[in-house]
């Protein structure tokens, strides 16, 4: 194997585990919600159930629409 080839395989595995960890604090601090094919929310991570004054339980199975008006 090639020094350059084992560099551009440490270099992808860095950019990897960067956008992992940006997708990772993205995740905690932005609302995000799962929705299944009908439009209900079938997960919620906590910055969603800060933003809505909800538990997750209290979310899972509520039409996305009634927290968000169209």
């Amino acid at each position: 194997m090639s020094d350059d080839s084992a560099a551009q395989r440490d270099h992808s595995g860095a950019v990897r585990a960067d956008l992992r960890q940006l997708s990772s604090l993205l995740l905690e601090t932005e609302p995000a919600f799962v929705l299944d094919l009908q439009g209900m929310i079938s997960d919620a991570n906590s910055a969603a159930q800060e933003a809505c004054g909800l538990s997750r339980h209290d979310l899972l199975g509520q039409p996305f629409t009634a927290l968000v008006p169209l």
